[in-house]
């Protein structure tokens, strides 16, 4: 099994090589927002959000019934795949539930690629797959999808899997459809699955924001301060936050917030910000897209919808042929 990590780029102007210092600064400053993602799991965050699947959270247990419930239908549309590539498969019992059981059922599979920014569910995820399909070739890349380079893997067209997400999206507005990012994305996706593949996408559409505004999660969404607090070098009492997600039910996105509950200083390595209680920053913000809006937007790039599974909280299963 081969594994490729990326390298950390340090960035301009503030000393830090830290990511988690780095994406904190460039929040606080407006450069980057929406872009906690990587760090949420990253260092004990992975052990929260499965904290989080085990408890009632709708999207997972909703695209494990519907890829339980329309596993025949997928296989056979699939039924051709010889190299699959799973982006964002998560923890372990994520991908044994909703990954593997299509993986499984795929007659002609040879390879299987993991792309996975989380450490530990790189690790994970992918030692599941070899221990349930021994004889299947394993990649893992703990890298960006949209960046990743697969030159180094030979095949003609692959089936893309994500489930859980890819709807998280960096610096979007919460007055609009994130239509450039949706088209970034989706580009990426047909890149990696070239001409004559397919795509499996699960995702949620349900703009209810009290399904985030709970304990559990929270406790997931504040986690990057409380590991930045720690840091050398930093001065910064993440008791002095709280989550909240904001719905705009007409743009299809959700903002989950750090907001500020108190004065207080700031010290990032060189950098200060006083902050003052009622300020918001979006660490994390998500596009809730509906299956229309989704394939019309997917159309655009030669990516068509071949059908798609939905149940009544808003999760949806999608499947696509790439031209």
């Amino acid at each position: 099994m081969k594994v490729t990590t990326s390298n950390v780029q340090a960035p301009n102007g503030t000393g830090l090589t830290d990511p988690l210092l780095v994406s904190l600064v460039d929040l606080f400053e407006h450069v980057h927002w929406g872009n906690m993602g990587p760090e949420l799991y990253r260092n004990g965050g992975s052990k929260k959000f499965e904290r989080i699947l085990t408890s009632t959270y709708t999207p997972y247990s909703g695209e494990t019934k519907l890829i339980s419930d329309n596993l025949p239908m997928i296989s056979s549309w699939a039924q051709d795949t010889e190299t699959a590539i799973i982006v964002g498969p998560g923890p372990a019992m994520s991908v044994m539930a909703k990954e593997i059981p299509v993986l499984q059922s795929l007659p002609n599979l040879k390879k299987v690629i993991v792309i996975e920014l989380s450490p530990e569910f790189n690790k994970e995820s992918t030692a599941a797959i070899q221990t349930v399909l021994p004889n299947v070739k394993m990649s893992s890349y703990l890298e960006d999808f949209r960046t990743v380079d697969l030159s180094a893997e030979s095949y003609s067209s692959a089936l893309v899997i994500s489930t859980g997400g890819l709807t998280n999206f960096e610096n979007i507005s919460t007055d609009h459809f994130p239509h450039a990012q949706v088209t970034s994305h989706l580009q990426a996706i047909k890149r990696l699955a070239k001409s004559g593949g397919k795509f499996m996408w699960g995702y949620d559409s349900s703009t209810d924001a009290n399904r985030y505004n709970r304990k559990e999660i929270s406790e997931f969404l504040l986690y990057p301060l409380e590991k930045a607090s720690k840091r050398s070098g930093v001065i910064i009492d993440p008791t002095g936050f709280e989550h909240i997600t904001y719905a705009n039910t007409a743009a299809s996105v959700l903002s989950h917030d750090w907001v500020v509950t108190r004065d207080q200083d700031i010290q990032i390595g060189n950098q200060h910000y006083a902050l003052s209680a009622g300020e918001k920053f979006v660490a994390f913000s998500s596009a809730k897209l509906t299956p229309d809006k989704t394939a019309r937007s997917a159309a655009f790039q030669g990516i068509n919808t071949n059908v798609y599974y939905s149940d009544g909280d808003g999760v949806v299963i999608h499947t696509f042929d790439c031209v």
